[in-house]
């Protein structure tokens, strides 16, 4: 035994002990993003047109007008002109009226209700500052004319044959003017303008039928004055 320990002990002396060399390993290299660019290109590129918005929303005069330097004023300033033509031929037992059903109360006679011109600049009531617009439309000429009409405002008309009324006349249905106040949310009109009583009205294209319930017609068509309405 201790030979085998003194043989081991020589060799272990007998050992040289040298720093062993390791291979040296150098950082992978760090990959920057290369920002490609094209030569002659501008950078700021002029933005596109954007689309002039459709006219389809436009009725026939106002088409008619689009583009010309009046349909352009109009445009700038909200006022919009437009009318309509309405006629009827109501078929009936009776000899010649059907009073007292308003508006188409001629028997078996076709009427030409309304020729109307109307002209008109909206209020916003979604904006935060005072806005104004105005309403007119006029009967030009028409039947209707005959119950629409005002005391003392062109009534002579109902007088002239003979005592009785024409069958086509004139009539100034609405004119007025109308402000917005955004702090109270309202909007004011004042002038004349249709009655607010019925679900019905003088304008042939806001009624589902051609034909007047008699409640409309025992009613004011409109009313002379001013009318405040809040939101």
């Amino acid at each position: 035994m201790w030979l085998s320990w003194c043989l081991s002990s020589a060799l272990v002396a007998g050992q040289v002990v040298g720093a062993e060399t390791l291979p040296t390993v150098n950082p992978a290299p760090r990959i920057v993003p290369v920002q490609v660019t094209q030569p002659g290109l501008p950078t700021d590129l002029p933005k596109e047109e954007e689309p002039a918005p459709a006219s389809g929303d436009k009725q026939l005069l106002m088409e008619l007008l689009d583009g010309t330097r009046f349909g352009q004023r109009l445009d700038r300033n909200g006022i919009v002109i437009k009318g309509l033509t309405n006629g009827n031929f109501t078929a009936s037992t009776a000899q010649r009226s059907n009073l007292p059903m308003a508006m188409n109360y001629q028997a078996n006679q076709f009427l030409l209700e309304q020729n109307a011109l109307i002209i008109e600049k909206a209020i916003d009531s979604s904006s935060d500052e005072f806005n104004w617009g105005f309403k007119s439309y006029n009967i030009l000429p028409g039947s209707d004319y005959r119950f629409t009409l005002s005391n003392n405002l062109a009534d002579s008309q109902l007088r002239m044959n003979n005592g009785l009324p024409n069958t086509y006349g004139v009539d100034p249905t609405e004119f007025y003017v109308q402000g917005y106040l955004p702090g109270l949310q309202t909007d004011v009109k004042v002038g004349r303008f249709v009655t607010i009583l019925c679900n019905e009205t003088i304008d042939p294209t806001g009624n589902r039928l051609v034909s007047r319930a008699l409640t409309f017609m025992n009613n004011p068509f409109t009313n002379s004055g001013a009318i405040a309405t809040t939101k």
